[in-house]
């Protein structure tokens, strides 16, 4: 009671494994409490696991798996917040690796169009509308910079204009995180039909955290209040009696 057992990380999975019991697709936030309760169970193990000292919570353990191979899996191909990591798959990592250059390309030329139409431009800092980058030039002087108008400003001073050198560069963008958005769904598929497999396992270890997170609290507040325990008899018929 006065030491470090404590369910921190633990969560309820209840709704995730119904999820991916039916064949469904986690969040990566939703995989990584997954994870995060297999690692707390470890942790709860070896802090109980003790025959001699605790006989009865020692005994909820035995058929307890914590499934060390799939937490691995799951928090190497995840970081902090669900986020499927670059070394998740090697498809994922040139595929941003790609995009990335991409943008830098058209930041560098962006850049350059500011400088070189400088006289007409509103704003220096780039902009987007539509999930497009875009740039606020006078409305008088739009026709000076080819490109595709987004948007206007609320006076019709302004207008918001893709600059058509960019235009091919953002095209390739979109393809590419297209591209990236299905890899990081097929990754987060894999690894929900991974906890599928293991849906049993896992149900059963929630049981038992559940169980210990209860016994946890009578003791606690049975302390707290100063209880007694009862003394049992094994007669069937021993009588009942309160002593104040």
């Amino acid at each position: 009671l006065e030491g470090g057992i404590s369910f921190h990380g633990v969560y309820d999975l209840s709704d995730t494994l119904q999820l991916c019991s039916k064949g469904g697709t986690l969040s990566g936030e939703d995989l990584l409490a997954v994870a995060e309760t297999l690692a707390g169970a470890r942790r709860l193990r070896r802090q109980i696991d003790n025959q001699e000292l605790r006989p009865k919570l020692t005994a909820l353990l035995v058929d307890l798996a914590t499934l060390p191979n799939l937490e691995r899996t799951l928090k190497f191909g995840l970081e902090e917040g669900g986020r499927v990591a670059d070394r998740a798959s090697t498809k994922l990592f040139e595929l941003r690796r790609k995009a990335q250059n991409l943008r830098l390309q058209r930041q560098d030329l962006l850049r350059e169009l500011l400088r070189r139409y400088a006289s007409i431009v509103q704003d220096t800092v780039i902009t987007e509308r539509n999930g497009r980058p875009v740039v606020a030039v006078k409305s008088a002087a739009g026709a000076q910079l080819p490109g595709v108008v987004h948007d206007s400003s609320a006076s019709g001073s302004t207008i918001f204009i893709e600059p058509q050198s960019v235009i091919p560069l953002s095209n390739r963008l979109a393809v590419l995180e297209t591209s990236i958005r299905v890899e990081e769904q097929k990754l987060l598929s894999d690894w929900s039909a991974l906890v599928g497999e293991n849906e049993q396992s896992i149900s059963y270890l929630c049981e038992v955290l559940l169980q210990l997170d209860l016994a946890l609290a009578r003791a606690r507040y049975g302390k707290f209040i100063e209880g007694r325990p009862p003394t049992l008899l094994e007669e069937v018929d021993a009588p009942f009696q309160l002593n104040g």
